[in-house]
């Protein structure tokens, strides 16, 4: 089995959220740590995606996942019913976007 990963973002994997096989955790350790031994460069996210993608993880894209102003297509309203957002840096703006998702009241 080739295992598979989500790349939310059209290109690549996103930090705020890493979703990988069973299948493909399994293909990493028995050949990707030697394999992808490289691109130490990049962040965890798109080292990881291209390192799976090197060894044969198959990857597929879901945009419905993620809200993320840096994927396609940008959506990050924190209403459409998402598993997460993502970009809210500050603990104001993450609460709010909690609170939107969750249908529950702000405590402010």
């Amino acid at each position: 089995q080739s295992g598979s990963l989500v790349q939310q973002g059209g290109h690549m994997m996103f930090g705020s959220l890493e979703a990988i096989s069973h299948a493909g955790i399994s293909k990493y350790m028995s050949s990707g740590e030697w394999k992808c031994n490289k691109n130490y460069q990049y962040g965890e996210d798109r080292w990881l995606g291209l390192c799976l993608q090197e060894i044969g993880v198959r990857s597929f894209i879901d945009p419905r996942i993620l809200g993320d102003k840096l994927c396609v297509p940008g959506v990050w309203s924190c209403t459409d019913g998402r598993a997460a957002y993502h970009h809210y840096k500050t603990l104001d703006t993450w609460l709010d976007c909690y609170f939107k998702a969750t249908g529950r009241p702000s405590l402010r």
